[in-house]
């Protein structure tokens, strides 16, 4: 299955857990030669009422801030020499990531899962929930 995989989709927000997940994705890509693509979602709000709208200034500070970001993951691919490629998108995080994966044909989502103890444990985020049930590409969500 590993020589199968070619394009590896990491969900990167440059968190703990998200740093994980490309770790592992890392270790899946190298022996495929796979390229990694990692996305980073630039939030948006949720608001219909068309009130609220983002400022150029605030669409530009949220894509430097995801710049740098992605530049960590670039580190630890290149370091690994592993193929890289970093994506910004912007929308609702769970759906965004879902809708590019399916267009852009990934053969796996590799996320990385919110780290809760006790009962909360039993329950993925919901990122990584949504992703898991909205898509039929093989998702792999790293604890």
């Amino acid at each position: 299955m590993v020589s199968s995989l070619r394009k590896i989709l990491v969900a990167f927000d440059g968190s703990q857990n998200s740093l994980r997940g490309m770790e592992k994705a890392i270790q899946i890509a190298k022996p495929a030669r796979a390229t990694i693509t990692a996305v980073y979602v630039i939030a948006t709000p949720l608001i219909k009422s068309g009130l609220y709208s983002i400022t150029n200034a605030q669409r530009n500070v949220a894509k430097q801030k995801a710049m740098e970001i992605l530049g960590r993951a670039q580190g630890r691919a290149k370091l690994a020499k592993v193929k890289f490629e970093g994506k910004i998108i912007s929308g609702v995080p769970s759906s965004s990531i879902t809708k590019f994966a399916d267009k852009q044909k990934f053969d796996i989502i590799v996320i990385g899962a919110r780290g809760l103890s006790g009962t909360k444990s039993i329950f993925l985020g919901s990122v990584s929930n949504h992703i898991l049930h909205s898509t039929k590409i093989p998702v792999l969500v790293v604890k």
